[in-house]
């Protein structure tokens, strides 16, 4: 085959690969529902819709926080699956000085949270039994800090390379649910232990996925290997919030449905001594950014991609591949009426007097 030919069909299986991966690409909302936020919504006409609210570790150098890059793993795995995700920033305007959710101390940070997920479900059809919480690094650091402060409005919790004990004493009377994803040469896992060992006095529903022989980053590239999210998500799947809710017998039960409670009396449970303690404020700590690569700071628009925008990129990619194929032939006709002209000045050569004599 002619090698400008080839070219042409190249380009043009780069422009429908473009074009198919634009189009495959989750749509979301840069800047909502606050500054530096993400969401993405769940399929338009979906019914009530899990949403999974994931934090960000820290912020390289204390400034601007990785909010896409802390996201990715779970975003594609979750509209997949319907699941809508919101990675709100943490603010700076409240008290995030440094773009780190572990070390924000002012104001009420839960509630911000908690303001944050109201303000998305006044835009989609959320599910209210079925929205969790994931962490990454600091922002697992930070879930845990605040653990007692989710029961109310969240089903499960997750904590990935990160964790610091519970500052209460006590627990909440529907403690959530919770999955640790850790590895066992972070140099703060104890930090993540103490956590779990928290959790645990509150709630019996724990399960500790354990990276032998992962650091940090270790932590970072398992959370990426393929399977590990979906293997995150079948677990929040299956727990939607059952607090309050009543679970129907067989018929052939003697005995009445009576309310879950949780894994603990409505009582307070004191927790272990050990749990109050938080760490000092290091750049060492579980909820540090990763050292993986160079970080490379995230570039944030300031407007909505719609749908529109996805697919009209998609069809220039398409057009451009089409494009290359009819030059790579208007190249290929033209390089032959070159060689006619020539052949027709020496007509008496042997090859040309074959071909057009």
């Amino acid at each position: 085959m002619n090698m400008i030919l080839r070219r042409g069909l190249f380009w043009l299986v780069i422009g429908m690969s473009l074009s198919v991966q634009a189009r495959a690409e989750p749509v979301f909302r840069a800047d909502f529902p606050s500054k530096g936020s993400m969401y993405w919504p769940p399929p338009d006409g979906a019914k009530p819709a899990p949403l999974l609210v994931v934090l960000h570790g820290d912020a390289p150098g204390g400034k601007t926080p990785l909010v896409k890059r802390d996201s990715e793993p779970f975003v594609k795995a979750a509209a997949a699956r319907g699941i809508a995700v919101l990675a709100p920033m943490c603010p700076k305007d409240e008290g995030c000085l440094v773009g780190s959710y572990w070390q924000w101390s002012q104001g009420d940070p839960p509630g911000w949270i908690d303001k944050q997920v109201e303000a998305v479900r006044k835009e989609s059809s959320i599910d209210p039994d079925r929205i969790w919480l994931a962490g990454w690094s600091g922002g697992a650091s930070f879930l845990g800090y605040h653990y007692s402060r989710w029961a109310d409005h969240h089903a499960a919790v997750v904590f990935v390379g990160g964790g610091i004990a519970p500052y209460a004493s006590t627990c909440a009377p529907c403690s959530p649910p919770a999955y640790f994803m850790v590895g066992n040469k972070n140099p703060l896992h104890h930090l993540a232990k103490d956590l779990k060992a928290g959790v645990s006095s509150c709630t019996q529903d724990v399960t500790w996925d354990l990276e032998p022989g992962a650091d940090h980053a270790g932590e970072w590239r398992a959370l990426n290997r393929p399977g590990k999210v979906g293997d995150i998500l079948d677990w929040l799947e299956k727990h939607p919030r059952l607090c309050g809710k009543t679970i129907a017998l067989p018929a052939s039960a003697s005995t009445p449905p009576a309310p879950v409670a949780s894994s603990i009396s409505s009582a307070a449970v004191q927790m272990t001594p050990t749990v109050s303690a938080r760490p000092e404020n290091t750049s060492s700590a579980v909820g540090s950014t990763p050292p993986v690569g160079k970080p490379v700071r995230e570039k944030r628009s300031g407007c909505s991609v719609s749908a529109g925008d996805e697919r009209a990129l998609g069809d220039r990619a398409g057009w451009l591949g089409f494009f290359g194929v009819f030059w790579a032939l208007g190249r290929r006709r033209a390089k032959r009426r070159m060689k006619l002209d020539i052949c027709r000045r020496r007509v008496d050569s042997g090859p040309c007097r074959d071909r057009f004599g």
